[in-house]
């Protein structure tokens, strides 16, 4: 009996060797994505992508980068993907809505189990959850909300100006998060197990994991509180007061799977993250540039300084975006 196991296992072992020799050949000779360029071990496995993206802390496009460079601007980066740099090509990859197309499924794993715009896979559903959001954040509706865009999502400023760190925690929760999720696009499973731990047991294993669960029940009970004025007829009584997800619960054109609490809850922390870390990477970018550069930023301050007495010191967007000057930075 031993021996037969013995045996078994022997022969698992061998199949096995002989299934990835034999997938090795498919994708390295065979496969539709051969015939294109790229380094040999990124064709043959996604864990040359885990070891830039998780090992190394998400350096994998900066590899893509590299290999452009040494192969020309199309390039396979995996057994599945092509990346192309390429200007000539940017009309017939970003189409927008004039062509049904789908999300890649492998990219918004890294979302975890969601329901977010950003990791809807299908044209259709994509189209319909992204209709719900757009007229909120469309140019005429974000300058008509200028005086307070900042708290515009719930209806609550979270203070970070005033800080002396710009509490730079919440950029450092959402960095934290996206670092998570190149892991959860190797790892697929590991999402909702690490989403089902009990607070306690997620605190030990990592603090950040802990606060990012505060940061989603923070934002939950703000929309069951938003959910309770609408079902009791509280109205905003100012325009300060009224939030996306006022405007998304009280409309009846937005579907009843979107004004969900779990929905809106992964919603939300897509908005607020979008909104967080997008801006605080090119502001950081820039500053960067313009203390390297001491000539533009007295350029700039001397154009800044023709407009710096408006509307008590806080010129609206509309009077900044004709400055050429701070356009062009």
């Amino acid at each position: 009996m031993e021996l037969f196991s013995v045996t078994n296992a022997l022969l698992a072992f061998c199949a096995f060797l002989i299934y990835c020799v034999l997938l090795g050949i498919y994708r390295l000779y065979f496969s539709p994505l051969a015939k294109f360029p790229g380094r040999k071990l990124a064709a043959l496995t996604l864990w040359y992508e885990f070891y830039f993206d998780v090992v190394k802390r998400g350096l994998y496009i900066w590899e893509i980068e590299k290999m452009h460079k040494e192969y020309g601007p199309i390039v396979r980066i995996s057994p599945y993907e092509l990346h192309i740099n390429d200007l000539e090509y940017y009309d017939e990859l970003y189409v927008g809505s004039s062509r049904r197309s789908e999300k890649y499924p492998w990219t918004t794993k890294q979302f975890g189990p969601s329901t977010s715009v950003f990791a809807t896979v299908g044209h259709e559903l994509h189209r319909i959850r992204r209709a719900a959001l757009a007229p909120f954040f469309s140019t005429q509706a974000v300058q008509r909300l200028e005086p307070c865009v900042h708290e515009y999502s719930f209806a609550r400023a979270y203070g970070a100006l005033d800080r002396d760190d710009f509490a730079k925690t919440w950029y450092e929760l959402v960095v934290a998060s996206s670092e998570m999720g190149h892991t959860y696009k190797q790892f697929g499973w590991l999402a909702p197990i690490l989403q089902a731990l009990p607070v306690w047991l997620a605190e030990k294993m990592d603090p950040q994991l802990t606060a990012l669960f505060n940061f989603r029940d923070m934002l939950r009970e703000q929309i069951l509180a938003v959910k309770k004025d609408i079902a009791e007829g509280k109205k905003p009584t100012s325009q300060m007061q009224k939030s996306v997800f006022h405007d998304m619960i009280s409309n009846p054109a937005v579907r009843p799977q979107e004004k969900t609490t779990d929905h809106l809850v992964v919603e939300s922390v897509s908005v607020i993250a979008a909104g967080m870390n997008t801006t605080a990477f090119c502001l950081a970018i820039i500053t960067y540039h313009l203390l390297q550069n001491p000539d533009m930023l007295a350029r700039l301050r001397d154009e800044l300084a023709t407009v710096a007495h408006l509307n008590d010191g806080k010129p609206s967007w509309q009077t900044l975006e004709k400055l050429p000057y701070l356009v062009m930075t």
